[in-house]
């Protein structure tokens, strides 16, 4: 097992998951990871820079960072008083996306990415809200490749539907909900057009969202449970998991208290952040192995350093184990894993040379 910490500009550490460290043989040497995050605030490869960050000070373009696919392009929402109308859209790298009213303050949210480039999220018509699949070609059109409608829920007719991530095959995930409240989870088949639903397996939960899907079908999001407090799941095809984090474990009457489930890898390394009693954000790792956040399951929180209003919020991370999220609502960041080389042991290789000459002589005997 190994710790993590996070380190920004600032010197402030926080110590935050324990996971399975992985050695690579490279001939005399290994990578493993040194259990350190780095943040940064990238100001090239994500629409208009990233000028609302705390390094260079600037606030004409602030960045919400949603979601990261495999090639680390980053998509989300961003306010540029250079776009249309209010100013209010998203972006899937350095590419700006405004579907429908782009004047709506709502503007359009780009919540998922997948390694082709087809993103997924929602956008304002009036005073209503929808939601989109769209591949690379349509990132700069006036509407989307598809507008995401399921109907095909028992026969009934679907009050909204809600998209929230979309996975490297092609499948988006999201909530639809009937008229009489009911909810289900939907996946949309972007190859065939296709809705396929999921009833919610944890009894009495209301108030679903599901935020993203992983490569392997893993789905993340949040529920809202009998005492009326926020917690996440995840679905792994088989397994409905409930998540709270330990910050806020045992709470039952606090509404400010709660736990959301942004996204999920195919390693099982889920992200997310809870709210502590003060309304304050906080950012998590969990190992849906091993089911813990931390060291001895203790989760001492992710924060950003440079945060003002300690507010630190994970949304993505893609399966090379980078996070994205958002710090005060007003700067996006990217979370890397650093690894260090480490020489391998003596032992290791002596074991191998004994090994090495015990086959040669068998070989020789036969």
């Amino acid at each position: 097992m190994y710790k993590i910490k996070i380190t920004g500009s600032m010197q402030k550490n926080a110590l935050i998951v324990t996971g399975a460290a992985c050695l690579l043989m490279t001939g005399v040497v290994a990578q493993a990871d040194t259990g350190t995050y780095t943040l940064s605030y990238p100001t090239s490869g994500v629409y208009g820079g990233n000028d609302g960050n705390p390094i260079n000070g600037g606030y004409n373009v602030l960045n919400s960072f949603l979601a990261i696919n495999n090639n680390g392009t980053i998509a989300g929402t961003i306010n540029d008083t250079n776009l249309s109308g209010a100013g209010h859209g998203g972006f899937a790298g350095s590419s700006a996306v405004i579907y429908g009213d782009g004047s709506n303050s709502a503007g359009t949210v780009v919540s998922g990415i997948n390694s082709a480039g087809g993103i997924v999220g929602t956008y304002t018509i009036g005073v209503g809200t929808s939601s989109f699949y769209s591949n690379a070609a349509n990132y700069g059109s006036a509407a989307p490749t598809v507008t995401l409608v399921d109907n095909n829920l028992h026969g009934s007719t679907n009050a909204t539907t809600v998209v929230g991530g979309i996975n490297d095959a092609g499948t988006a995930v999201g909530v639809s909900t009937l008229r009489n409240g009911s909810q289900y989870i939907f996946e949309y088949n972007t190859t065939t057009s296709g809705y396929t639903d999921l009833a919610f397996g944890i009894s009495g939960a209301s108030s679903i969202s599901a935020n993203a899907i992983s490569s392997n079908g893993y789905i993340a999001g949040t529920y809202v449970d009998t005492n009326g407090i926020e917690q996440g799941y995840v679905y792994d095809g088989s397994t409905w998991t409930s998540i709270t984090d330990p910050n806020v474990l045992g709470n039952t009457t606090n509404l400010a208290e709660l736990t959301v489930v942004t996204g999920v890898n195919k390693l099982g390394e889920v992200v997310g952040y809870y709210q502590d009693a003060n309304g304050l954000d906080h950012g998590f790792v969990y190992d849906l192995t091993n089911h813990n956040f931390g060291t001895n399951n203790v989760n001492a929180s992710i924060d950003d350093p440079n945060s003002t209003q300690s507010n630190t919020q994970i949304f993505g991370i893609n399966d090379k184990g980078t996070i994205v999220g958002t710090t005060d609502g007003t700067w996006g960041f990217v979370g890397t894993a650093q690894v260090a080389a480490v020489p391998v042991p003596g032992a290791f290789w002596l074991m191998s040379s004994a090994l090495a000459g015990f086959g040669f002589i068998k070989r020789r005997k036969v």
